[in-house]
């Protein structure tokens, strides 16, 4: 039993003695108090926590002129794919389905056309997809701006062969300058640097990925433009604007783009809260406290005695009975009278948490349908329109970006622009479907999820 003498704020009272039960099979408390001390202490006992969102409002003041905002919108998306069954279900649906495969047509072919070129033209193109792994690296890209709502490419030759690096944010960042309706993007040597050096963990002094050292990794494994900016020690390599491939979603003429995700972050914020606040709710009722309130005449005709005596008697009294498996409790003349202090939680409301759920789902660009009992199949019930609208605006990007490499390996290879094929990225019907078939049941539910 511990005996406290404790002043709580805001009463002219005081709970002086209680007594944690822990041998109990349940959580117990009892207090022993003067009569005013029973709403402090039930809202100390119970107080709730809220989300705050004035952060995520300052996130979102400016956020595409600034990549601190970016990155932190960044991971808190990562976290809320991490944590939200439903942002998790469409990441991961899409990720399942996301299946690029380019087909290229030659659009844009003289009357009279060369058939030997228009084929030394198609084969250079399909070696450059084979040696780039171009549908994986086209299906990752995708996702990433879906995610983060940018992706920072770069076309390398090296011998004739082609390959591509990618660049995360941070390690390249993007010029306020633009040029021909393009933007620079610049690395950062000194953090690409870092990375380099931090690639294992642990702090070794060699680091057995890069066997060769710094210097000759940057050399053999990034554009020349990287490495004449280290050997130079420069801050920043500005990359060719023509063999960058930059994709921003919704960046609003601005330096960087946003990710559509960013949309459900509020709603699965709130709803983080009805989930703590339904946890502290469940915990407050499995813990049972007993309030023995005293008579005030103990305190003396004029309140001059603190009746310390009569507390701990009664007191005393009251843990000896509890401890027993039947109790019996005869208090003294000095209580008034013992009770059980309940929680006044109430239960989560069902009607805010679908409402809520509602909100994140239509923020991913999916729509619930009604239904009139006449459709086959749980997939009438939703719609992924404006979902696919988002993937096929960032496909289009990725297109024109496929474009302009493939100007290149023909210029470079001394074809003319008019041999240069159009790329076709995805079949955004075929991924609707699956995409249907993943989520139908899971949004419909999603009140019971």
């Amino acid at each position: 039993m511990q005996n406290n003498n404790k002043k709580i704020p805001g009463q002219d009272s005081h709970v002086t003695f209680a007594s944690r039960l822990d041998g109990d099979s349940e959580e117990t408390v009892i207090l022993t108090s003067d009569k005013t001390a029973r709403e402090w202490m039930a809202k100390t006992f119970y107080e709730d926590t809220h989300v705050n969102l004035d952060k995520l409002n300052q996130l979102a003041e400016n956020a595409q002129g600034d990549i601190l905002k970016i990155l932190k919108i960044n991971s808190v998306i990562q976290q809320q794919i991490n944590g939200n069954n439903i942002i998790r279900a469409v990441y991961e649906s899409l990720l399942s389905n996301l299946e690029t495969d380019v087909k290229i047509s030659f659009d844009h072919l003289p009357d009279t056309y060369e058939a030997e070129t228009k084929e030394k033209a198609e084969s250079l193109i399909g070696r450059f997809h084979k040696e780039t792994d171009i549908d994986t690296l086209l299906s990752s890209s995708i996702a990433a701006v879906y995610t983060e709502g940018n992706s920072i490419q770069y076309l390398r030759c090296e011998n004739g062969h082609y390959m591509i690096n990618t660049f995360p944010l941070g390690v390249a960042i993007v010029s306020r300058l633009p040029a021909d309706g393009l933007s620079y993007a610049l690395v950062d040597i000194n953090e690409l640097v870092d990375r380099l050096q931090k690639s294992v963990p642990g702090g070794e002094e060699i680091n057995p990925l890069l066997p060769d050292g710094i210097t000759e990794t940057i050399r053999t494994n990034y554009p020349d433009e990287v490495y004449q900016a280290y050997v130079k020690n420069e801050r920043f390599a500005k990359l060719d604007i023509r063999r960058t491939g930059l994709n921003r979603f919704c960046d609003m003429n601005q330096e960087y783009g946003l990710s559509p995700v960013f949309m459900a972050i509020r709603p699965s914020l709130i709803l983080d809260t009805f989930e703590k606040a339904d946890a502290a709710a469940a915990s407050a009722k499995a813990k049972k406290i007993i309030h023995q309130i005293l008579r005030k005449e103990v305190m003396g005709q004029s309140f001059e005695k603190k009746g310390l005596e009569e507390m701990a008697y009664a007191h005393k009294n009251l843990i000896s009975a509890w401890e027993n498996p039947t109790t019996l409790y005869t208090s003294p003349p000095c209580v008034e009278k013992v009770e059980y202090v309940e929680p006044g939680l109430k239960p989560m409301d069902k009607a805010s948490v679908y409402q809520y759920r509602s909100r994140v789902i239509s923020a991913l660009g999916i729509s619930l349908l009604p239904t009139d009992g006449k459709q086959s199949g749980a997939a009438a019930g939703i719609s992924l329109q404006r979902l696919m609208k988002t993937i096929s605006k960032i496909s289009e990007q990725e297109e024109n970006i496929l474009s302009r490499w493939y100007s290149i390996i023909l210029e470079e290879n001394n074809i003319s622009q008019e041999y240069c094929p159009v790329p076709h990225i995805l079949n955004s019907e075929l991924l609707e479907s699956e995409m249907k078939k993943d989520l139908s049941e899971l949004l419909i539910n999603n009140a019971e999820i």
